[in-house]
C-alpha cells in the first residue's frame, strides 16, 4: 500500500514510511494490550522515525510495480530534458511503426548472448508506462552501448523487424539517461 502510494497524504514520504514500519509494526506488538496508554505516553514510547529521501524513479518504478499502472505521473518526468527538439514516441507506438522511432524505456532484463562468430548481442525487455517491448542490440550496437542494468532508464532509437523467425525490435541506437538535477 505505501508503494502504490495510499499513504501519500501523510507527513512522511515513501522510503521514510517503508524503511520505518518494521520498528513500529515490533513496537505496536510489544504493547501490552490490557493497558490502555494515553497518546502522550505512547509518544514517549515509540521508536523515532528516521527520515528517509524519496528517489523519485525508484519510488515510481515501485508504485508502477504494485498497481500495474502509473497514478502519480509519468517514469520519465526526471528525463524531460533528453526529449528537447527529439521527435520522440512510446513502445506502443514504436512497436506498431514501420519507420525508425525513438522513445524512453526502463530496462527490466538483459541477456547477453555470443553469436556463432564469438561477438556478443544482448536480448533486453524493456517497459514505460504501458507496455513492454523486447528488444535486440546486434554485436555492432551492442559494442557501443553503455553498461546496462535492470531498472534504468534509457532512450532507444530502433525500428520493428520482420522475418522468417518472427518480429522484432532492433536497436540502432541506446543512450543511458540520468536524472536532472535541476
Amino acid at each position: 500500500m505505501i508503494e502504490a502510494g495510499a499513504f501519500d497524504c501523510f507527513a512522511f514520504n515513501r522510503t521514510t514510511m517503508k524503511e520505518n514500519l518494521a520498528n513500529h509494526m515490533l513496537f505496536a506488538r510489544s504493547l501490552p494490550s490490557n493497558i490502555p496508554y494515553t497518546k502522550e505516553e505512547l509518544s514517549l514510547l515509540e521508536p523515532i522515525i528516521k527520515q528517509y529521501n524519496d528517489i523519485d524513479s525508484i519510488i515510481k518504478t515501485n508504485e508502477f510495480n504494485a498497481l500495474g499502472v502509473l497514478l502519480s505521473g509519468s517514469l520519465f518526468d526526471s528525463y524531460n530534458h533528453y526529449f528537447k527538439d527529439k521527435k520522440i514516441t512510446n513502445i506502443e507506438n514504436a512497436s506498431k511503426s514501420k519507420y525508425i522511432s525513438t522513445f524512453p524505456a526502463l530496462i527490466s532484463s538483459i541477456r547477453v548472448i555470443v553469436t556463432k562468430s564469438d561477438k556478443e548481442m544482448a536480448l533486453i525487455e524493456c517497459y514505460d508506462n504501458k507496455n513492454t517491448l523486447k528488444l535486440i542490440a546486434f554485436p555492432s550496437t551492442y559494442e557501443e552501448m553503455p553498461l546496462l542494468k535492470k531498472n534504468d532508464a534509457v532512450l532507444v532509437t530502433g525500428y520493428l523487424s520482420n522475418n522468417e523467425k518472427g518480429t522484432s525490435y532492433v536497436i540502432n541506437k541506446i543512450i543511458k539517461m540520468e536524472v536532472n538535477n535541476e
